[in-house]
């Protein structure tokens, strides 16, 4: 009889624990560790929080800004991804483009149940410059008149020393990859990259252009550009 009582009382603490969700948004985590206060220009912000509504998530929006709301902003809409449930595991990443100035900015998290209750969370995060990553300025892109003649050029600093750049050049299905590993560029903590590419046998189209940075010690640092053929 004890036995049995035990056994009830078991699966009953297991019923009452699946269902003692925190309606509305949990608290958000914010990096690897889950309580990063700081995010780095030119590198990507993780975030993850749990929402719960028992009548069924309506609405979920993403939004980073600066805190004084003025300038750049970032909003992404999860409501496709929330249909029919009514607990979610939102885990996210935000791209953090290399021109944003440092300063504080606010994470914000926006969720609406099914019946129109809403529910907000929030926190501010640092934006700073990891002097100890290898970094670029966003890409500067132009072509000739003719549209035969690719200009490239960054500014680099990287205070483990430069190690290589890569250029790829994507289209469709179509992607070429430049490797720029010899030369005064490598070794050095700072340089102006330019750069002329030949594109007399590329097709017509919009072309994405990745520019990839390496330190010493293999760490990696990525800026875009595009332009139009």
């Amino acid at each position: 009889m004890n036995y049995k009582l035990s056994i009830l009382l078991m699966i009953l603490i297991f019923l009452i624990g699946c269902n003692n969700s925190q309606t509305g948004i949990s608290t958000i985590k914010v990096g690897k560790t889950g309580n990063e206060v700081n995010a780095f220009i030119g590198q990507d912000l993780h975030f993850k929080t749990n929402i719960y509504f028992p009548e069924g998530i309506k609405l979920l929006t993403v939004k980073f800004e600066p805190i004084k709301k003025t300038g750049w902003s970032y909003v992404k809409d999860y409501t496709t991804d929330v249909k029919q449930h009514n607990q979610y595991h939102l885990s996210g990443v935000i791209p953090i483009p290399v021109y944003l100035a440092v300063g504080i900015y606010k994470l914000c998290i926006k969720a609406v149940s099914e019946v129109g209750e809403t529910a907000e969370e929030e926190t501010e995060i640092n934006l700073k410059v990891d002097s100890s990553m290898p970094f670029a300025s966003k890409i500067d892109v132009g072509l000739n008149a003719k549209k035969d003649n690719l200009h490239l050029e960054s500014e680099i600093t990287a205070s483990k020393k430069i190690k290589s750049v890569k250029v790829q050049l994507k289209w469709g299905s179509f992607s070429k990859t430049y490797t720029y590993n010899t030369g005064a560029m490598i070794g050095a903590l700072q340089h102006i990259f330019h750069e002329h590419l030949d594109l007399k046998d590329f097709k017509n189209g919009k072309y994405d252009v990745i520019f990839i940075v390496e330190d010493q010690e293999g760490r990696l640092f990525e800026t875009k550009g595009d332009f139009i053929k």
